[in-house]
């Protein structure tokens, strides 16, 4: 084996292992900061709060749809393809968004018409189920609040 040979060799085996760790390293979980409290997605089943996508025939807690505009939105969610942001542990929330999530806390449909709220969504890392799912527990969140300080 020549010298380039082994230089080359050498250069695999460094490259292999950091190029890996982008590869095959889980990916962050994407989290959003309100204010003094973060949501995260889990997938886990025992998340802070369990969010149930609902068919369109089943009835749900909220009724949300998707505008084109931010205009016409009560909830805007817009990212970057950037880094995703920090979630400190601290004040993060957990939140398992799925069609099939038993025991749900709240539920949330995605109509077409008769919505509740309005969402305007442009992401690189949210689907329209997490960015609805979000919402609804922010939403729940919100209204714990205020019904705690009655």
């Amino acid at each position: 084996m020549n010298r380039s040979h082994i230089v080359a060799l050498a250069a695999v085996v460094i490259a292999i292992p950091l190029g890996g760790q982008a590869v095959f390293a889980p990916a962050a979980k994407p989290c959003l900061n309100t204010g003094n409290t973060s949501f995260q997605l889990s997938s886990s089943f025992d998340a802070g709060t369990r969010v149930r996508i609902a068919d369109d025939a089943t009835p749900s807690d909220l009724r949300v749809s998707f505008v084109d505009s931010p205009d016409r939105a009560d909830f805007i969610l817009v990212d970057d393809a950037g880094e995703p942001e920090n979630c400190p542990a601290a004040r993060r929330r957990t939140v398992n968004v799925g069609h099939g999530v038993a025991k749900a806390d709240i539920s949330v449909g995605i109509v077409q018409d008769a919505a509740d709220y309005r969402i305007y969504l442009n992401s690189t890392r949210y689907s329209r189920e997490d960015a609805a799912g979000l919402f609804a527990a922010i939403w729940r969140a919100d209204h714990k609040a205020k019904l705690a300080t009655r």
